[in-house]
């Protein structure tokens, strides 16, 4: 599925395009849950291109909640340290959320702040319950260790398995 590109379904929403949407709309028919997609954040841009980035993942879950009824697990996501100042945004009562640990696993000074970027999630969200990760790692066991954070302050860590994990 592409969210972005002239077909993509960032351009179906942003620009009103029916025929797009009505294909998105078909295409996600019985889906009932969704982790809002990752515009991935990087650390080599400008700040307002990462606020612009959250702003489209934000946009197209309202969608897929208003438009489909569906249940859109939020992602928390930055690239640097001043993208913790805005990531959770909007997630005060969640007891939800999802991470994305594809990216940092390969990058110490990435995983630095990831790890931070959990502990702050897991202080700030005071009614958090559950962290749904995703991962291509097949080391298992190292996902869950870099969430030690959270599984000591008594949040679920659940890694469900993909295709890509499997693969690895």
């Amino acid at each position: 599925v592409h969210m972005d590109g002239v077909d993509g379904l960032w351009n179906a929403i942003y620009y009103d395009v029916p025929k797009w949407k009505e294909y998105y709309r078909e295409r996600f028919q019985g889906v009932r849950y969704f982790i809002a997609p990752d515009y991935s954040k990087c650390g080599d841009v400008p700040e307002a291109e990462n606020l612009y980035r959250q702003f489209r993942s934000r946009i197209v879950s309202i969608w897929l909640l208003m438009d489909l009824q569906a249940i859109v697990i939020p992602l928390v996501s930055c690239a640097n340290r001043q993208g913790m100042e805005y990531m959770l945004d909007g997630m005060d009562d969640c007891e939800v959320v999802a991470f994305n640990a594809k990216g940092p696993m390969g990058d110490a000074e990435q995983m630095k702040i990831f790890i931070d970027s959990i502990k702050y999630t897991v202080d700030r969200l005071q009614h958090l319950k559950r962290i749904i990760v995703y991962s291509t790692s097949p080391d298992i066991e190292k996902v869950y260790r870099i969430f030690d954070y959270a599984i000591a302050a008594g949040i679920d860590i659940q890694v469900p398995d993909n295709m890509l994990q499997t693969r690895h």
